[in-house]
């Protein structure tokens, strides 16, 4: 029998960080449909003012599939986007937001997933991505979305085309950046990397000859078209699924430049484990229990901010 060959990222640029300084970092990758040399090179000016690459790789599709990187990337949208209703009725905070918004009662909607929406709206994944929809009928909430499409509230959209792009041909370009100035933000960098790209005609925004796409914020705008991780946590999690070693190996928690951090500051990998998988959580802020997606509360913050805050998640939920 055939030993069946082990495949590996194609690493341009191995990963090396020094920890004895902490300096900020950021993962982007490409989407597969814009794995294409002028996206590569746009996003490399973008940052060369602002940051210095400490990896570079392109990424096999089959490594997508056999890892099932995408799902594991994003377990916790993939977990809402099946389960849909039962996920949001375990929290009374989502079920208050959800009706609040969209003025009719949860037990009473027709909230569902959107695997199971392909099925009951008789539509392709391309299709339901595609819809853009007014702001009353779309929600964003603790990391979640919910669109409204006919009488069907679907939850997250966006997976089931984002999961079927990952084909085994697919080659995802995926770079790790750590910035020149610890002052400078998420933001301010990933800004620069979006001016590259829409200033040439080569690398189109996706979805960019949509009327309603231009209502969109930027932000929200050139996600479809490239990642850029948008904070600490983000950071970290990025870096867990694209940051390879040598042989294929993952890097683990200790040798992200947060995850270093957090675990000198007595968090335990467990916990980081189960943040990733289970965002949303309790944390006390102003003095209220509050639930949050701690991912999406990491915005803004700087490095000492975001330790305070998983320490925060830790002690209420797991210590």
């Amino acid at each position: 029998m055939l030993k069946q060959k082990n495949i590996t990222p194609d690493i341009i640029i191995d990963y090396n960080y020094d920890y004895s300084l902490f300096t900020p970092v950021a993962v982007i990758y490409v989407r597969p449909e814009t794995n294409k040399i002028p996206y590569e090179k746009a996003i490399i000016k973008g940052i060369q003012n602002h940051a210095d690459v400490i990896y570079m790789a392109n990424i096999n599709g089959q490594i997508f599939l056999k890892n099932a990187l995408v799902i594991e990337h994003h377990s916790s949208e993939f977990r809402f986007a099946i389960y849909g209703k039962e996920e949001i009725a375990k929290y009374p905070e989502m079920i208050e937001q959800f009706e609040d918004h969209f003025k009719v009662k949860f037990q009473e909607a027709e909230i569902i997933g959107s695997f199971e929406a392909l099925i009951k709206l008789k539509i392709t994944q391309e299709e339901m991505f595609g819809i853009f929809v007014e702001s009353d009928e779309f929600l964003r909430f603790f990391g979640q979305t919910i669109k409204k499409i006919g009488n069907y509230y679907v939850i997250n959209y966006d997976m089931p085309a984002l999961i079927e792009k990952y084909t085994p041909e697919t080659d995802v370009f995926a770079i790790a950046i750590k910035f020149k100035d610890e002052k400078s933000s998420f933001k301010e960098i990933n800004f620069s990397v979006s001016n590259e790209i829409t200033s040439n005609c080569k690398s189109p925004i996706i979805f960019s000859e949509n009327q309603k796409f231009n209502e969109l914020d930027w932000i929200e705008k050139v996600k479809r078209t490239y990642h850029f991780s948008r904070n600490h946590l983000v950071a970290m999690f990025d870096m867990i699924d694209f940051v390879f070693k040598a042989g294929g190996r993952h890097i683990c928690y200790e040798e992200t430049p947060m995850g270093n951090l957090l675990v000198k500051n007595g968090i335990t990998i467990d916990f980081l484990k189960k943040i990733k998988e289970h965002p949303v959580v309790y944390i006390m802020k102003d003095g209220i229990k509050r639930l949050v997606n701690i991912v999406d509360e990491a915005c803004n913050k700087n490095i000492d901010e975001s330790i305070t805050l998983v320490q925060n998640a830790f002690n209420l939920n797991y210590a």
